[in-house]
């Protein structure tokens, strides 16, 4: 769950996905840091539908860096579909 997810549904207590579609739609890109979630995945794809650019982070706590999407990780609880259809669907 992205942060800004978490944070709205802690606020509004609420189905936030058109809370954080109208946030997107005001963004000119997505960047993606650590691994892919639920929510974040959904983002990727409003991202991709809007032909919006995203960008995928490498982080540790010195440094980050840009890295390709397949070099993407995704959360362990996605781990439930098979890893080649979700990088097609970050693509």
């Amino acid at each position: 769950m992205s942060f800004m997810t978490y944070s709205i549904k802690k606020e509004v207590g609420q189905d936030i996905s058109k809370i954080r579609n109208k946030l997107l739609s005001l963004s000119d890109e997505v960047w993606v840091f650590g691994e892919i979630s639920d929510d974040t995945l959904e983002d990727i794809i409003y991202a991709r539908d809007h032909s919006m650019s995203v960008r995928f982070v490498a982080e540790n706590k010195e440094s980050f860096r840009f890295i390709s999407e397949k070099d993407a990780t995704f959360d362990k609880q996605l781990h439930r579909y098979d890893i080649e259809d979700l990088q097609k669907m970050i693509r």
